[in-house]
Protein backbone atom coordinates (compact mmCIF):
# COMPACT_ATOMS: atom_id res chain seq x y z
CA UNK A 1 0.00 0.00 0.00
CA UNK A 2 1.53 3.34 -1.03
CA UNK A 3 1.39 6.44 1.13
CA UNK A 4 -1.47 8.74 0.10
CA UNK A 5 -2.70 6.43 -2.68
CA UNK A 6 -6.27 7.12 -3.84
CA UNK A 7 -8.30 4.25 -5.30
CA UNK A 8 -11.41 4.77 -7.42
CA UNK A 9 -11.80 1.33 -9.04
CA UNK A 10 -14.85 -0.32 -7.47
CA UNK A 11 -13.46 -3.86 -7.71
CA UNK A 12 -10.30 -2.78 -5.87
CA UNK A 13 -12.29 -0.85 -3.26
CA UNK A 14 -14.55 -3.82 -2.51
CA UNK A 15 -11.53 -6.15 -2.31
CA UNK A 16 -9.71 -3.82 0.09
CA UNK A 17 -12.68 -3.37 2.43
CA UNK A 18 -13.42 -7.10 2.31
CA UNK A 19 -9.82 -7.86 3.29
CA UNK A 20 -10.20 -5.60 6.33
CA UNK A 21 -13.40 -7.47 7.25
CA UNK A 22 -11.40 -10.72 7.31
CA UNK A 23 -8.73 -9.02 9.45
CA UNK A 24 -11.46 -7.85 11.87
CA UNK A 25 -10.17 -4.29 11.47
CA UNK A 26 -11.80 -1.69 13.71
CA UNK A 27 -13.92 0.96 12.00
CA UNK A 28 -13.96 4.54 13.24
CA UNK A 29 -16.88 6.82 12.34
CA UNK A 30 -15.87 10.48 12.46
CA UNK A 31 -18.28 13.17 13.61
CA UNK A 32 -17.80 16.89 14.15
CA UNK A 33 -16.72 16.74 17.78
CA UNK A 34 -16.33 13.05 18.46
CA UNK A 35 -15.90 9.59 16.94
CA UNK A 36 -17.32 6.09 17.46
CA UNK A 37 -15.45 2.80 16.98
CA UNK A 38 -17.31 -0.27 15.73
CA UNK A 39 -16.62 -3.17 13.35
CA UNK A 40 -17.43 -4.45 9.88
CA UNK A 41 -20.09 -7.15 9.71
CA UNK A 42 -20.47 -7.76 5.96
CA UNK A 43 -19.08 -6.51 2.63
CA UNK A 44 -21.07 -6.94 -0.58
CA UNK A 45 -20.36 -5.55 -4.04
CA UNK A 46 -22.72 -2.60 -3.60
CA UNK A 47 -22.76 -2.06 0.14
CA UNK A 48 -21.12 -2.89 3.45
CA UNK A 49 -22.59 -3.35 6.91
CA UNK A 50 -21.24 -2.19 10.26
CA UNK A 51 -22.34 -3.20 13.75
CA UNK A 52 -24.88 -0.76 15.17
CA UNK A 53 -24.02 1.36 18.17
CA UNK A 54 -26.30 3.66 20.14
CA UNK A 55 -23.64 6.41 19.93
CA UNK A 56 -23.70 6.48 16.10
CA UNK A 57 -25.38 9.61 14.76
CA UNK A 58 -26.99 8.75 11.44
CA UNK A 59 -26.33 11.12 8.54
CA UNK A 60 -26.69 10.79 4.78
CA UNK A 61 -22.90 10.94 4.23
CA UNK A 62 -20.59 9.43 6.83
CA UNK A 63 -16.79 9.68 7.20
CA UNK A 64 -15.00 6.41 7.96
CA UNK A 65 -11.48 5.40 8.97
CA UNK A 66 -10.36 1.75 8.93
CA UNK A 67 -7.38 1.28 11.25
CA UNK A 68 -5.58 -1.45 9.33
CA UNK A 69 -2.33 -3.09 10.46
CA UNK A 70 -0.57 -1.58 7.43
CA UNK A 71 -1.95 1.94 7.81
CA UNK A 72 -5.30 3.68 7.61
CA UNK A 73 -8.04 3.62 4.98
CA UNK A 74 -10.20 6.72 4.81
CA UNK A 75 -13.40 7.33 2.84
CA UNK A 76 -16.90 8.81 2.85
CA UNK A 77 -19.92 6.57 2.29
CA UNK A 78 -23.65 7.17 1.83
CA UNK A 79 -26.02 5.68 4.40
CA UNK A 80 -28.77 3.44 2.94
CA UNK A 81 -31.96 3.35 4.97
CA UNK A 82 -33.65 0.97 2.52
CA UNK A 83 -30.86 -1.62 2.81
CA UNK A 84 -30.67 -1.17 6.57
CA UNK A 85 -34.41 -1.87 6.88
CA UNK A 86 -33.85 -5.28 5.26
CA UNK A 87 -31.18 -6.27 7.79
CA UNK A 88 -31.85 -8.07 11.06
CA UNK A 89 -29.19 -5.89 12.66
CA UNK A 90 -26.45 -3.45 11.64
CA UNK A 91 -26.25 -0.35 9.46
CA UNK A 92 -25.77 -0.47 5.67
CA UNK A 93 -23.69 1.98 3.63
CA UNK A 94 -23.03 2.16 -0.10
CA UNK A 95 -19.56 1.19 -1.31
CA UNK A 96 -17.57 4.47 -1.58
CA UNK A 97 -16.51 5.87 -4.96
CA UNK A 98 -13.03 6.81 -3.71
CA UNK A 99 -10.89 5.61 -0.80
CA UNK A 100 -7.54 6.91 0.40
CA UNK A 101 -4.83 4.52 1.58
CA UNK A 102 -2.22 5.94 3.94
CA UNK A 103 0.72 3.81 4.99
CA UNK A 104 2.05 4.80 8.39
CA UNK A 105 5.65 3.70 8.00
CA UNK A 106 6.53 5.58 4.84
CA UNK A 107 7.56 9.24 5.02
CA UNK A 108 6.82 10.36 1.49
CA UNK A 109 7.05 14.12 1.07
CA UNK A 110 4.39 16.28 -0.53
CA UNK A 111 5.44 19.53 -2.17
CA UNK A 112 3.47 22.75 -1.71
CA UNK A 113 5.50 25.17 -3.85
CA UNK A 114 3.39 25.02 -7.01
CA UNK A 115 0.12 26.87 -6.49
CA UNK A 116 0.26 27.00 -2.68
CA UNK A 117 1.62 29.58 -0.26
CA UNK A 118 1.77 28.01 3.21
CA UNK A 119 3.96 29.46 5.94
CA UNK A 120 5.63 28.49 9.19
CA UNK A 121 5.71 31.42 11.59
CA UNK A 122 6.66 32.19 15.14
CA UNK A 123 9.11 34.10 17.29
CA UNK A 124 12.77 33.42 18.06
CA UNK A 125 14.14 33.56 21.61
CA UNK A 126 15.16 37.20 21.15
CA UNK A 127 11.59 38.20 20.27
CA UNK A 128 12.20 38.49 16.53
CA UNK A 129 9.29 37.30 14.39
CA UNK A 130 9.88 34.93 11.46
CA UNK A 131 7.84 33.63 8.53
CA UNK A 132 9.24 30.84 6.36
CA UNK A 133 7.52 29.29 3.36
CA UNK A 134 6.68 25.59 3.70
CA UNK A 135 8.20 23.69 0.79
CA UNK A 136 7.03 20.19 1.65
CA UNK A 137 5.74 17.99 4.45
CA UNK A 138 5.83 14.35 5.49
CA UNK A 139 4.66 12.52 8.60
CA UNK A 140 8.15 12.97 10.04
CA UNK A 141 8.98 16.56 9.23
CA UNK A 142 8.99 19.41 6.74
CA UNK A 143 11.24 21.62 4.65
CA UNK A 144 11.10 25.42 4.88
CA UNK A 145 12.62 27.94 2.49
CA UNK A 146 13.52 31.61 2.69
CA UNK A 147 15.81 33.96 0.80
CA UNK A 148 17.04 35.39 4.08
CA UNK A 149 17.36 33.57 7.42
CA UNK A 150 18.72 34.31 10.87
CA UNK A 151 21.61 31.87 11.26
CA UNK A 152 21.76 32.61 15.01
CA UNK A 153 18.63 30.49 15.41
CA UNK A 154 18.51 28.33 12.28
CA UNK A 155 21.39 25.85 12.24
CA UNK A 156 21.86 22.09 12.45
CA UNK A 157 20.29 20.59 15.61
CA UNK A 158 18.69 23.90 16.60
CA UNK A 159 15.27 23.62 18.27
CA UNK A 160 12.49 25.92 17.05
CA UNK A 161 9.93 25.95 19.84
CA UNK A 162 6.25 26.67 19.33
CA UNK A 163 6.29 26.85 15.52
CA UNK A 164 2.94 27.46 13.82
CA UNK A 165 2.51 25.80 10.41
CA UNK A 166 -0.52 27.22 8.62
CA UNK A 167 -1.95 25.15 5.75
CA UNK A 168 -5.06 27.34 5.39
CA UNK A 169 -8.11 25.18 4.55
CA UNK A 170 -6.14 21.97 5.10
CA UNK A 171 -5.35 22.63 8.77
CA UNK A 172 -2.80 24.08 11.16
CA UNK A 173 0.00 22.52 13.21
CA UNK A 174 1.55 23.77 16.44
CA UNK A 175 4.75 21.94 17.36
CA UNK A 176 8.48 22.16 17.98
CA UNK A 177 10.85 21.71 15.04
CA UNK A 178 14.33 20.21 15.21
CA UNK A 179 16.57 21.50 12.41
CA UNK A 180 18.21 18.62 10.52
CA UNK A 181 20.25 20.79 8.15
CA UNK A 182 20.37 24.15 6.38
CA UNK A 183 21.54 24.27 2.76
CA UNK A 184 21.64 26.80 -0.06
CA UNK A 185 19.48 25.75 -3.02
CA UNK A 186 17.97 27.14 -6.22
CA UNK A 187 14.20 27.13 -6.78
CA UNK A 188 11.86 28.20 -9.56
CA UNK A 189 9.19 30.75 -8.74
CA UNK A 190 5.66 30.71 -10.23
CA UNK A 191 7.00 32.54 -13.30
CA UNK A 192 9.66 29.84 -13.77
CA UNK A 193 12.39 32.28 -12.78
CA UNK A 194 15.32 30.75 -10.91
CA UNK A 195 16.22 32.25 -7.53
CA UNK A 196 18.57 31.37 -4.68
CA UNK A 197 17.33 30.60 -1.17
CA UNK A 198 18.05 28.66 2.00
CA UNK A 199 16.29 25.36 2.72
CA UNK A 200 15.76 24.42 6.37
CA UNK A 201 14.95 20.72 6.74
CA UNK A 202 13.20 19.97 10.02
CA UNK A 203 11.94 17.05 12.06
CA UNK A 204 8.72 17.30 14.04
CA UNK A 205 9.08 17.00 17.80
CA UNK A 206 5.75 16.40 19.50
CA UNK A 207 4.99 16.57 23.21
CA UNK A 208 2.41 13.79 22.82
CA UNK A 209 2.48 10.91 20.26
CA UNK A 210 -1.19 11.60 19.39
CA UNK A 211 -0.15 15.02 18.07
CA UNK A 212 1.38 13.24 15.07
CA UNK A 213 -2.17 12.47 13.94
CA UNK A 214 -2.63 16.18 13.19
CA UNK A 215 0.09 15.91 10.53
CA UNK A 216 -1.69 12.93 9.03
CA UNK A 217 -4.95 14.89 8.93
CA UNK A 218 -3.32 17.77 7.02
CA UNK A 219 -1.84 15.38 4.46
CA UNK A 220 -5.10 13.47 4.05
CA UNK A 221 -7.11 16.68 3.59
CA UNK A 222 -4.58 17.91 1.03
CA UNK A 223 -4.62 14.63 -0.91
CA UNK A 224 -8.40 14.27 -0.83
CA UNK A 225 -8.89 17.86 -2.01
CA UNK A 226 -6.50 17.43 -4.92
CA UNK A 227 -8.03 14.05 -5.82
CA UNK A 228 -11.53 15.52 -5.87
CA UNK A 229 -10.39 18.46 -8.02
CA UNK A 230 -9.05 16.04 -10.63
CA UNK A 231 -12.27 14.01 -10.93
Amino acid sequence: MGFGMAKDNKFEIVAIIREELLRKTKVELKFKDTSVVTQLEKVDFDYFVIANNSDILLSSIQSFILHSDSGIIRFNARFSQSLTDKLECGLAYCIPEVILLVQRRQHQRFSFLKGYHFYCSGRYKNGENYSLQIKNISRGGCALISQKINTRFLYKNALIKGASLDFEQFGRLLCDLRVVNVVAINEFDENNQLYSCQQISCKFEFKHPRDALDVEKVIIHFLMSNKLKSL
